[in-house]
């Protein structure tokens, strides 16, 4: 439903300007593609994008959106800014913030970036944005928002690790399986396999070794199950070969913080040491790879389908740059890059 046509009585106003001319709501009902696609579509991110696409990047269940509205005549509304952080309780990237060129100026970006630190997602530990080419915006985050620029390659001493994917493709063919709707084994360890069904986690296999693990030393349980509720997991598992009675163990893990179409986060990546050796991890991610959590088949009008990537792929890593490079297609980021500027910006951990 376009934000045009609909009442605010009944929605959240977070903010709202002195002359109650512009509000900014957290209300994804009030969303208008329509009314940003123009400024969206240049975007790199953005490019070739459909109210489908948009409705998918909006939706998932670790996107928190804000709008920014215009009261105009006739008691009608135009969405005049927008911004979209996908989050986790350690961490939360800021797809995107901005106010249409016609509106800045008049203070709308200084209160819509209040309102975005103020909300629940952004109480995570820590928080980036990909501020691309926009000089204006890294002025703004680093002014009102205590950010400050994020050197490549020592992200907080993790080098930062980027994957080129195209953006979409068009096929005629069925979806062929993925992790998503059935294990899938490995091709020359039979024993072991992947799988993404949540029932199939085993907790405390997960918590043991991640509180542990140097990126997330002391994790709590319930913040790690806070996080991965709302994150896209995928689960390594081993079944002895000589006794298929047994529960099959699992031995390994990863997860994607995800809006499922522009930008995918992959984390908590982990192959338990007495499996090691034997290609598993890289294994386990070219399987995440294949998540719908990073490609989201959308059906055409013709009967054909489209393969939407996320256009935007990384994760942190100070001990697997070479394989993730290797095997997997990561490439590290480096200064220089005209269209990638990342801001980093700490706050306090959240409790359990």
């Amino acid at each position: 439903m376009s934000s045009n046509s609909l009442s605010t009585t009944s929605m959240a106003i977070l903010w709202c300007s002195q002359d109650d001319r512009f509000f900014i709501s957290d209300s994804k009902e009030l969303l208008s593609f329509q009314d940003l696609k123009e400024f969206l579509e240049p975007q790199h991110r953005w490019k070739g994008v459909t109210q489908a696409i948009w409705d998918a990047a909006v939706s998932h269940v670790s996107v928190t959106t804000l709008g920014v509205y215009e009261r105009q005549q006739d008691f009608k509304l135009k969405q005049v800014g927008f911004s979209r952080a996908i989050s986790d309780t350690r961490f939360t990237w800021l797809a995107d913030f901005f106010i249409l060129p016609s509106y800045r100026g008049m203070g709308l970006g200084k209160a819509l970036l209040a309102v975005l630190l103020a909300s629940p997602s952004f109480k995570a530990k820590r928080q980036r944005v990909d501020v691309g080419n926009s000089i204006g915006l890294q002025s703004l985050l680093q002014k009102y928002g205590g950010f400050i620029p994020l050197t490549y390659p020592d992200a907080g001493g993790i080098p930062v690790m980027s994957k080129e994917v195209p953006n979409e493709c068009e096929s005629h063919d069925e979806p062929s399986p993925t992790p998503d709707t059935e294990p899938v084994h490995h091709p020359f360890f039979k024993e072991y396999f992947v799988s993404t069904r949540n029932d199939l986690i085993q907790f405390s296999v997960v918590h043991e070794f991640l509180k542990g693990a140097y990126w997330s030393r002391g994790i709590e349980p319930g913040t790690l199950q806070r996080e991965m509720a709302a994150s896209d997991c995928i689960s390594l598992f081993h079944q002895a070969s000589n006794n298929g009675d047994a529960e099959p163990r699992q031995i390994g893990s990863a997860r994607w913080v995800t809006d499922r179409v522009t930008f995918a986060y992959l984390t908590d990546v982990f192959v338990l040491k007495e499996h090691a050796g034997k290609g598993l991890g890289i294994w386990l991610v070219q399987q995440a790879l294949e998540m719908p959590a990073v490609r989201k088949r959308l059906p055409l009008t013709d009967g054909a389908t489209k393969d939407i990537f996320s256009r935007f792929i990384i994760l942190l890593t100070g001990d697997a740059q070479g394989l993730y490079s290797r095997h997997a297609g990561f490439i590290e980021l480096r200064e220089g890059d005209p269209n990638l500027n990342i801001l980093m910006r700490d706050s306090n951990p959240l409790s359990q």
